[in-house]
C-alpha cells in the first residue's frame, strides 16, 4: 500500500512537470456578472485535475485607445474590483482581468481550488490573455497590475519571458514571503526537507492552515465590511491550504528572494502597518492593517525585483488596498494613477 502511494506522488509529480496545459480555443466575448463588463473562456487542454479553464474580463475606454491593463488576483480571490477598474479606465486604458484557472470565474466543479504545484502553471493562463489583448484587441501599450499571489506569480513570469510584454508594473501588497498570520503558523517549521517530503506523499492533503478569518470579516458586507463579493468563489474562512501548494509557493518564493534582474518599471504598494491576528478575536485595527502579510518583508525583499524599483507606504491600508476604507483607497488610487500615467505615455 505504501509503496502505491509513493509511486502514485511520482506519476502526479511527473505529470504536472511535463504536461502543461496549451490553449486550445477561446469563446466569444459575452456579458459578465460585473455590469459593463464583459468576459471569454479560455480552454486549455486538460492538466492533472481533468478539464482546465481561464477567464479574461474587460472594459473598454470610453474614448479610443491603445493602452491597456492586466489585472491579476491573488489567492482566495478573483476580479471584482470595479472601483479599481473605472480608475484605469477613466484615465483611457482598457481594462482587462483575468481569473486564473482553478480561481473565481474559472473555478470548475472537479478542480482542487486555487491549486498548483507550480507558479510556472499559471504562465498559459497570461500568455493566451496577453495576446488577446494586443494581437487581437491592438492594445499597443500594456500595464501590469498585480495583487498578492498574483505579484508573485507575474514577478516570475516576467523573469522567465525572453521578451517581457509590460511596459510598467504595479504590485499591491505582492505575496513576496510566506507570513505566520498568512497561514496561523509560525513560518520557521517549515523546513524545505519535511515540506518536499510531505508535499511529494500527499500533495492535495488539507495542511489545516487557513487564512485569518478575520480578513474576510473586515471585508464582505455581511460581516464588518463594505464589499459584496461573491463568498463561493472568494470563502471568508478561505479554501484549503494545500501541502503542493505551499511547496509552489515556497519554491517561488525562494526563487524570487534570490533576485530577478527586471528591467521594467515597477512601483510596489503597501500596507504601513501589520498586525497578526489570534485565533477568532477581533479587534479594530485589522481594518487598517495587513493581516495577511508582513509588510516588513515586502519591504525588505522588493528591491531585489530589478533595477527600477519605487516603493509607497499606505498609512490604515488593508491587505489588498483597493478595499481599505473610502479616503484611504483614495489616496491609493491617486498615488497607482499617477505612476501609471507617468510610466505609461
Amino acid at each position: 500500500m505504501k509503496f502505491r502511494i509513493i509511486l502514485f506522488a511520482i506519476m502526479l509529480l511527473s505529470l504536472h512537470q511535463t504536461a502543461f496545459s496549451q490553449l486550445l480555443y477561446s469563446d466569444d466575448w459575452k456579458p459578465d456578472t460585473l455590469n459593463g463588463f464583459e468576459n471569454k473562456t479560455l480552454v486549455f487542454s486538460d492538466d492533472y485535475d481533468g478539464k482546465v479553464t481561464a477567464t479574461l474580463i474587460r472594459k473598454f475606454s470610453e474614448e479610443p485607445t491603445t493602452k491597456a491593463v492586466l489585472y491579476v488576483h491573488g489567492f482566495v480571490d478573483y476580479f471584482f474590483q470595479e472601483e479599481l477598474a473605472d480608475q484605469y479606465v477613466n484615465n483611457g486604458y482598457n481594462f482587462y482581468a483575468i481569473d486564473l484557472r482553478k480561481h473565481g470565474r474559472s473555478l470548475l466543479p472537479h478542480q482542487h481550488p486555487n491549486f498548483m504545484f507550480s507558479v510556472n502553471e499559471f504562465y498559459a493562463d497570461l500568455d493566451a490573455a496577453i495576446n488577446i489583448i494586443k494581437e487581437v484587441d491592438g492594445n499597443e501599450k500594456l500595464l501590469l497590475n498585480a495583487h498578492s499571489t498574483g505579484g508573485l506569480i507575474t514577478a516570475l513570469y516576467m523573469a522567465d519571458k525572453g521578451n517581457n510584454p509590460f511596459d510598467a508594473v504595479v504590485y499591491n501588497s505582492p505575496f513576496f514571503d510566506i507570513s505566520d498570520a498568512f497561514i496561523n503558523i509560525n513560518e520557521r517549521i517549515l523546513i524545505p526537507s519535511f515540506l518536499k517530503g510531505i508535499a511529494s506523499l500527499i500533495p492535495y492533503g488539507d495542511t489545516t492552515m487557513r487564512i485569518a478569518v478575520q480578513y474576510g470579516q473586515s471585508l464582505h458586507i455581511s460581516e464588518r465590511g463594505e464589499w459584496n463579493y461573491d463568498t463561493n468563489l472568494k470563502p471568508i474562512q478561505s479554501f484549503p491550504i494545500y501541502w503542493g501548494w505551499l511547496k509552489g509557493i515556497m519554491d517561488a518564493q525562494q526563487r524570487l528572494q534570490a533576485g530577478l534582474k527586471l528591467e521594467v518599471p515597477i512601483l510596489v504598494m503597501y500596507s504601513r502597518k501589520s498586525s497578526t491576528p489570534f485565533l477568532s478575536f477581533w479587534k479594530d485595527k485589522f481594518k487598517r492593517t495587513d493581516i495577511i502579510l508582513d509588510v516588513s518583508d515586502i519591504n525588505r525583499i522588493s528591491d531585489v525585483l530589478g533595477y527600477h524599483v519605487n516603493e509607497i507606504q499606505i498609512k490604515d491600508g488593508v491587505h489588498d488596498l483597493t478595499l481599505s476604507r473610502q479616503d484611504v483607497r483614495n489616496k491609493v488610487y491617486q498615488h497607482m494613477m499617477n505612476w501609471s500615467n507617468s510610466h505609461m505615455k
